[in-house]
């Protein structure tokens, strides 16, 4: 109920109801599973959470099973972002925030088909690269990937 009240501001042409819909994507959806408790952070992110594996392939299938609004979020961010930069912003913190949760998932946005105005996705990767739980082989590794 709640998430489709938000897709009406998620999609909206005004920078502060994108801007507040994504940030409440990022307080009450993105790190809450099914039951509604909130998961920790990875502490570290490295190289090969990043990578396809079988390992990461099933943990990412059990994530879409734990935390069903992650797909959704994802789904979310891949486009353009254009209402303003507070819009702007609130996206790429989100997905900042998603890849160090779910960095098998977001990484694959990133790089497959990312449909994020370049803005937004190299502000995505400058706020991933300054997080704390990035690893630094991780952090060179996304400066490449700036548009």
């Amino acid at each position: 109920m709640v998430w489709e009240s938000l897709h009406n501001y998620l999609y909206s042409d005004k920078e502060f109801e994108v801007r507040v819909a994504l940030i409440l994507l990022l307080s009450q959806f993105l790190k809450f599973d099914s039951v509604n408790k909130k998961m920790a952070r990875n502490k570290t992110v490295f190289m090969a959470a990043l990578e396809k594996s079988s390992e990461n392939i099933e943990r990412s299938a059990a994530a879409k099973r734990q935390f069903p609004y992650t797909d959704k979020i994802l789904s979310a961010l891949n486009r353009e972002f254009t209402q303003g930069y507070y819009a702007q912003m609130a996206a790429a913190w989100l997905l900042a925030e998603a890849f160090v949760c779910f960095p098998y998932e977001a990484h694959a946005l990133l790089v497959n088909d990312c449909r994020m105005d370049k803005w937004t996705y190299n502000k995505a990767i400058q706020k991933i690269r300054e997080s704390l739980n990035i690893d630094g082989e991780v952090k060179e590794y996304l400066k490449k990937l700036k548009k």
